[in-house]
């Protein structure tokens, strides 16, 4: 039978037709996929699994990947997006073809005409590439899935699987997983294990052997005040199961390696709370990367010390593939709350890698740039150009602009001020330090027996430099945000630099912001340009927006608006060197925003 004959029959199951109450209703393929409540997703997963044998159709039979969760959302959501073939997100051609075929009416009949008209010379090519099999083997579509702890993602995940047996595709199920270790599994599957092995053993296989590679080099000191011991929030999510297998690799090893002068490493100590164990606990609720972001405070179930000294603190969101850092000061009575959020993340990997580049003399050879959007603090945007003199770039909000972008760089780190980022390498930076990387090894093998191999690489910042660029960069899960090795990252880079979490706040100060919105007639009232950060129309409201950063007391003033990407609200941000200040700001942008742009209830 031919794929267009599959489509045609009786295969395309009627149980999974549009329930009534979304005739009428349109959900949009976006970012985050599609994500709504648990209870209206079945029809959705169904025709998921329809798309995701077409993207693997297209793409010569690769395996695609389909990710069930709503991340951050509550227990009582869900929802699926697909992934790529090297790991990345489905790319945005796609989106609208998931949007067309999850809203239609008539599935089979949208079902036909995409098969027939867009996707008509890829089926053609599958179905050649057929007749012309020389040993006889069928080629079939190859999906793999994955799913979060959430009560319904099973159920869910029997939808799928039916869409994608309906088009005779293969369905690999890797079960309970975090969203980052799924886009892990697409890149090996889809590398022939180039990347790594594709099964959860390699992937904690590589991250911990690469962190022990670096951490092992360390020379700790009782003058360092690294803390090794992290409390992390697991959300009540996959993601405390995941660093609690995790923590145990780490906790377990014996350093064969030991410093010169006899003494052994220590270890990093990781404790997890709120890991959905315990009565009562609810995925997200309360907690997690989200919550402590939005709130700016700490999660319920906190750990706090009782001898006055500062905790290192971490949350995961949901699907682990966001990550916050934080700490409490007990010095004074006030017990402040500091959030190292995404920008100060990003800053200190950025701050490393260069370092690290100018000490295996390669940074006129590799470049570095760290991507942001207009979001992100102004504090931060200043001390990388003006302080690290490392190169900014800015667009627009959504992980995808911030991927993509980061991908013209040799070296591209981008961290949503959410905690979702990562670092991304070119295949001339991981080509180069591969070379130089080898060229060391080589060298190490003339070394005399009674000279230390650990002591060798220290002794020279040549050599100490290119050997943690060759392993930190193994370190890091390239293809999405990783909570998990994100961590790895950031204590190993504070180790490396014997810092504290407080140290590192200290970088530089962020400048008081605020976010408001402000409910308009029609988002598409407000058109941005310049990475969102200035309005093209209204005409007016720029100009508006331009007096009244100029005529606020003040300094360090700055002030955006954009449109919401799903609902009609304009969202407002802030900034300036005072709360008050800043606050002041935010409000007369607001009723500039109800005034010009057709605002809708009460004015601000």
């Amino acid at each position: 039978m031919s794929f267009l004959e599959l489509v045609n029959s009786q295969n395309i199951n009627q149980d999974y037709q549009k329930p009534n109450q979304f005739v009428d209703k349109t959900i949009l393929y976006g970012t985050a996929g599609f994500r709504t409540k648990a209870e209206d997703l079945a029809w959705v997963m169904y025709r998921m699994g329809l798309l995701a044998c077409l993207r693997s159709i297209a793409q010569k039979c690769q395996y695609i990947g389909c990710m069930i969760t709503a991340s951050h959302n509550p227990e009582e959501d869900n929802g699926c997006k697909l992934v790529d073939p090297m790991g990345d997100m489905l790319h945005e051609s796609w989106e609208a073809y998931a949007t067309r075929l999850v809203n239609s009416n008539n599935l089979q009949e949208t079902l036909k005409d995409l098969c027939e008209n867009e996707l008509k010379e890829c089926l053609k090519e599958f179905e050649n590439e057929q007749k012309v099999n020389k040993l006889g083997r069928v080629q079939r579509p190859n999906i793999v899935a994955a799913y979060d702890t959430r009560p319904s993602s099973e159920a869910l995940f029997k939808a799928f699987k039916t869409g994608v047996e309906a088009l005779n595709g293969v369905l690999v199920n890797y079960g309970l997983m975090t969203t980052p270790q799924l886009h892990y599994m697409v890149r090996c599957l889809n590398t022939n294990n180039s990347y790594g092995e594709p099964n959860e053993d390699g992937y904690f296989d590589k991250l911990t052997s690469s962190f022990f590679k670096i951490w092992s080099m360390i020379e700790f000191n009782n003058n360092g005040k690294y803390e090794n011991d992290l409390y992390v929030d697991g959300s009540n999510g996959i993601g405390a199961d995941k660093i609690k297998n995790m923590s145990r690799l780490i906790s377990t090893v014996s350093f064969n390696d030991k410093l010169s002068n006899g003494s052994s490493q220590p270890v990093l100590n990781v404790h997890v709370f709120n890991d959905g164990k315990q009565p009562g606990d609810k995925l997200n609720h309360l907690c997690g990367a989200d919550f402590v972001k939005v709130q700016q405070k700490p999660p319920n179930n906190l750990p706090e010390s009782n001898d006055g000294k500062i905790r290192k603190y971490c949350s995961f969101d949901g699907d682990a593939d966001r990550i916050v850092y934080y700490y409490l000061d007990k010095s004074n009575e006030k017990n402040q709350f500091y959030l190292l959020d995404g920008d100060k993340i990003s800053t200190l990997v950025a701050t490393h890698f260069r370092e690290l580049l100018e000490g295996a003399e390669l940074n006129d050879k590799i470049n570095l740039c760290i991507v942001q959007t207009a979001y992100a603090n102004g504090s931060s945007t200043n001390f990388i150009e003006n302080v690290m003199k490392i190169r900014a770039s800015c667009v627009p909000t959504g992980v995808k602009h911030l991927h993509h972008e980061a991908q013209k760089f040799d070296i591209g780190v981008y961290f949503e001020a959410n905690g979702h980022g990562t670092i991304l390498l070119s295949q001339k930076a991981e080509n180069i330090i591969e070379d130089r990387y080898a060229e060391l090894m080589k060298k190490s093998e003339e070394l005399d027996e009674s000279v230390f191999f650990n002591d060798w690489i220290r002794s020279d910042r040549v050599r100490r430099s290119l050997y943690v660029l060759k392993h930190l960069k193994d370190c890091i899960n390239q293809t999405v945000g990783d909570a998990v090795s994100d961590l790895l990252v950031v204590e190993l880079i504070l180790a490396m630099r014997h810092m504290s979490i407080a140290d590192w706040n200290k970088m530089y100060t962020d400048l008081p912001s605020r976010q408001l919105k402000v409910r308009i007639k029609g988002r598409n009232l407000i058109k941005t340009y310049d990475a969102e950060r200035r309005v093209s129309e209204p005409a007016e409201l720029q100009k508006r927006i331009d007096e009244l950063v100029k005529s606020n007391e003040g300094k360090m003033l700055r002030s955006f608006v954009r449109p919401s990407g799903t609902e009609d609200v304009v969202r407002v941000y802030a900034e300036a060197d005072t709360q008050e200040s800043t606050d002041n700001l935010a409000k007369q942008v607001c009723q500039l925003v109800y005034d010009l742009a057709g605002g809708v209830g009460q004015r601000p």
